[in-house]
């Protein structure tokens, strides 16, 4: 007879991985009816996750796309970027250089380059009625450029060997441009496009990459530089296959080094090599983006610990249900299992939680962050940041779940049934709680010093002197392509400076090539007849009329102005290069100096120094010459006006279109505003990483409250035998109080001393730090201190309001 035998359901699943994931499944279903039965819990955890995770998921997605994402290109890692200097100088490529470039890396790398530039185009063609002039960004290159970047046409074909020429008639254009300028018209190629005064034939469609990583809508060949100094293309190659970059850079120094020995322009002249990705995504952004992540997740840590502390507060009831199961016959496993499974459950639904929060943050930091940011406009709530928003929910719920799931499977016993229903909590869970507590206000004292140290920043930023008078400027900027005949362009910035002064309102207009605080200028070498120097000395040159520093409010230190129309031989220095190359102001007038070995200029005059770059602690040497002995299509008007600058805008800006119907203004408005554009960055990081601060701050106080009322609620029989012992609620009181300050100034002590390895870190992005950045330190232990004595003072009244009969009846 057969003997019938049955095997026992065990409580902790089977033995294979099948029957562990059927338990595990088991366990968080049920982890999710009990989340449904405890809605406070479950809804103050889920809210805080979320709201870490949707934070953190939205400024990855910007991170993800704009600063680590591979090129959308065909092999992206063979492409690299050539980086010019000369003498240690940054210098850009010029067509000659990208000749002896293409040349020398025969067989090593395909080389091509490329600028930038504004062109005016009408919609509906050259001659249509109606047709509004619009900007686009052509993108004029050199070599075949489309090939090296890796890309193709999707429709049409590549500019031919022929037609890579300055007088080429043909152009390519993007494909949002032709989305959106050319109706998507699938016969497009052989299409005419005015530019301008130019008619070109369209005969490709490239690929949005191209527009999206370097800012081109339409691309035609590049025009004829015969200057050997020029610095303006920017340079990629394409490494041939089996050629690595060590030897590509080895062949690159080796072609710089005879070109610096046959052409005296190229002394000094090297080469660096980097990845394109990596020079593409090295915006000045970059560094404020990664602290804005860093702070992001800074908070999603302080959020887990708080969800451990609110985790050991359950407990007791945690210990209660996992001895049941211990009775039952479920194992330690068994027991970790469904402890992690409740944490699990808190996770998921933070993180679906979260990637709601993302789809709202993600639009909302696209329209706030700087447009210098790479690839912004692609940025987006995709599948991979719900993978990412999903992924950092698991790991945060097996985070902050392990170490009450391990308590759970420890303490889970015949014995834990019973302490599980006394109202005392151990001493070394206690110990364990205010532990994370203290780690809980290090964190937060260590994002409020950054949040100290990016507000000083950016006062310093708007504090430092500016060298002008920014009231009542109204700025203009208008360009014409590269190509336009230097007479009419000076006859064009002639008109609309007799224009534009003899409009109603107007004191006085200027010209000058870039704005204060902009940045960047045309360099230029400096020599000074009878003297010599080490090293070879290079000098911001600008064009300026006669009139812009009187126009911009910036005194004279000595000598005179520039003539009305430009003397050719005679220029203005700054203070600093007066201070630097002559001692003094006085001295400079009337010397000589040579700039780029072949242009003279007489010092006219001395000028104080201007603000050129946000970020500008010592002023540069900077020599000013008229517009007309130079050449520069980019045009910035600065106009002085009689009241507010906003109501003149509509007649100044009607002068702008009297003097060129065509033209299209690029930038307009008051100097104010360009002022708030050039901090928006600081700006918006201060308020990222302070806002960051300001949870951080909350969620440290809300755990610093909740363990000391803890810790009350256990030590209740405690302070009920102290105080019918004689002992006064004064002295209760102060010695909650005390106990919830020492806890916070062990958070403070931790979070200063990190705060000084992340004041190294953000270095880069302190303007001007220096002992002045102590400040952010003391204030950041001043705040926290503040609301921990507030945070503390609840639990604190409470105990000192125990009743002793109560406390010992209860007991």
């Amino acid at each position: 007879m057969a003997t019938e035998t049955t095997t026992p359901i065990r409580n902790d699943g089977g033995s294979g991985w099948r029957g562990q994931v059927q338990a595990f499944a088991r366990d968080l279903r049920l982890a999710f009816r009990n989340l449904a039965r405890n809605r406070g819990f479950a809804a103050t955890a889920i809210l805080t996750l979320g709201l870490g995770i949707g934070a953190t998921t939205a400024i990855w997605s910007v991170v993800h796309v704009t600063l680590l994402a591979d090129l959308p290109i065909e092999r992206p890692d063979r492409l690299i970027t050539l980086q010019g200097s000369i003498d240690g100088d940054s210098m850009g490529g010029n067509p000659l250089r990208l000749n002896d470039l293409q040349a020398g890396l025969v067989g090593v790398a395909q080389v091509a380059g490329s600028y930038s530039e504004g062109a005016v185009f009408r919609k509906l063609g050259r001659d249509s009625v109606g047709g509004e002039p619009q900007r686009v960004q052509v993108l004029r290159t050199y070599g075949d450029f489309i090939t090296v970047f890796g890309t193709s046409p999707i429709l049409g074909r590549n500019f031919l060997a022929e037609e890579l020429h300055p007088e080429s008639t043909v152009a390519l254009v993007t494909e949002p441009f032709w989305r959106s300028e050319l109706g998507a018209d699938p016969h497009v190629v052989g299409r005419s496009l005015f530019l301008g005064e130019r008619s070109l034939t369209v005969v490709g469609v490239v690929p949005g990459s191209i527009s999206d990583l370097l800012g081109g809508e339409v691309v035609v060949p590049g025009i004829a530089v015969e200057n050997r100094k020029a610095g303006f293309l920017d340079l990629v190659a394409r490494l041939e296959n089996g050629v690595s970059v060590e030897a590509a850079r080895a062949r690159i120094a080796e072609v710089a080094r005879r070109m610096a020995a046959s052409h005296p322009e190229d002394r000094g002249l090297a080469y660096g090599v980097v990845p394109t990705l990596e020079a593409i995504t090295g915006t000045p952004s970059r560094g404020r983006l990664l602290l804005v992540l860093a702070t992001a997740g800074f908070v999603l840590l302080i959020v887990c610990v708080n969800l451990t502390c609110l985790l050991l507060a359950r407990l007791p009831e945690r210990i209660r249900e996992g001895s049941i199961r211990a009775a039952l016959g479920a194992g330690p496993w068994g027991l970790v299992r469904a402890a992690l499974a409740e944490s699990l459950a808190v996770a998921l639904a933070g993180g679906a939680l979260g990637v709601g929060v993302a789809a709202v943050g993600v639009p909302l930091l696209v329209r706030l962050l700087p447009a210098d940011l790479p690839r912004l406009e692609s940025v987006q709530l995709d599948l991979a940041a719900v993978a990412f928003a999903l992924g950092v929910a698991v790991v945060c719920g097996f985070g902050f779940g392990l170490l009450p799931a391990l308590q759970v499977s420890r303490r889970a016993s015949v014995r834990g049934l019973r302490e599980a229903g006394r109202s005392t909590e151990g001493r070394d869970r206690r110990w364990l709680r205010a532990s994370l507590v203290v780690v809980e206000l290090g964190l937060s004292t260590l994002l409020l010093v950054g949040a100290g140290l990016s507000a000083q920043a950016l006062f310093r930023l708007r504090s430092a002197p500016l060298g002008f008078f920014p009231e009542r400027l109204l700025t203009i900027e208008v360009a014409q392509p590269w190509d336009t005949d230097s007479d009419k362009l000076h006859r064009y910035y002639e008109r609309m400076l007799t224009e534009l002064s003899a409009t109603p309102g107007v004191r006085s207009a200027a010209f000058v090539d870039r704005l204060p605080l902009q940045g960047e200028s045309q360099g230029s070498e400096l020599t000074i007849p009878g003297r010599t120097f080490a090293n070879r000395i290079e000098v911001s040159r600008r064009a300026v009329s006669a009139g812009y520093f009187e126009t911009v409010g910036a005194p004279r230190l000595a000598g005179e102005p520039l003539p009305d129309h430009g003397a050719g031989n005679e220029a203005l220095v700054n203070e600093a290069f007066a201070r630097r190359f002559f001692a003094a102001p006085a001295q400079a007038v009337g010397r000589e100096i040579v700039l780029d070995g072949n242009r003279r200029y007489r010092i006219r005059g001395v000028v104080s120094n201007l603000r050129q770059e946000a970020a500008q602690t010592v002023a540069p040497p900077e020599v000013f010459v008229h517009y007309r002995d130079t050449f520069w299509p980019i045009a910035n008007f600065v106009v002085r006006v009689e009241g507010e600058p906003r109501a003149m805008a509509a007649s100044v800006r009607a002068t702008v279109r009297r003097v060129d119907p065509t033209q299209v203004i690029d930038e307009f408005g008051p100097m104010s505003a360009t002022l708030d554009r050039t901090f928006a960055a600081p700006r918006i990081t201060a308020s990222l990483v302070g806002g960051f601060a300001g949870v951080a701050l909350l969620l440290a106080a809300i755990g610093l409250y909740g363990v000391l009322g803890s810790e009350v609620a256990a030590r209740r029989r405690e302070l009920g035998i102290r105080l019918a012992l004689g002992a006064t609620p004064q002295s209760i009181l102060r010695g909650a109080q005390l106990r919830g300050l020492g806890l916070a100034a062990l958070g403070v002590g931790l979070g200063l001393g990190g705060g000084a390895v992340l004041r190294q870190a953000m270095a880069s992005a302190l303007y001007g730090g220096g002992s002045g950045d102590l400040g952010a330190f003391a204030l950041a232990a001043v705040v926290l201190l503040a609301v921990a004595v507030f945070a503390a003072d609840g639990p604190a009244r409470r105990a000192s309001r125990v009743d002793p009969v109560i406390s010992l009846r209860s007991e």
